[in-house]
């Protein structure tokens, strides 16, 4: 099974990539993902490994798929020795905003801020 699904994604090198369609298991194919990528101003077809490499040993390649980055919001918060930190990580901002609002002292609400998760598979 794959983490990726049919849809808009980037390469490893930032060109725009597209899956298509995937190959059902159990057929015997080390490219499973069919799709595009954008390059000298036309589309043009490739395939990569469940995981989204081109190559199927792995080895890193400008491109390999990447997943889009993953966002949270979070509340901002302080405690009463001065050291910040923050709150569970919420999908939704409304979810965080609700957590920001309800601190109490000695606590106190900083901000709300948006946490991005970084890869650099």
């Amino acid at each position: 099974m794959s983490d990726f699904t049919p849809g808009d994604y980037k390469t490893r090198g930032g060109r725009d990539a597209k899956v298509l369609g995937i190959v059902p298991e159990p057929t015997a194919t080390d490219f499973p993902l069919l799709g595009a990528v954008w390059e000298c101003g036309e589309w043009r077809s490739t395939c990569w490994t469940k995981d989204g490499h081109r190559n199927p040993n792995a080895t890193v390649s400008s491109r390999d798929l990447v997943k889009p980055p993953r966002e949270w919001w979070a509340a901002m918060w302080t405690g009463p020795t001065g050291i910040e930190h923050l709150s569970r990580l919420c999908d939704a901002r409304d979810d965080a905003q609700k957590d920001l609002d309800g601190f109490q002292a000695p606590l106190r609400a900083i901000a709300l801020v948006k946490v991005t998760e970084v890869s650099d598979e």
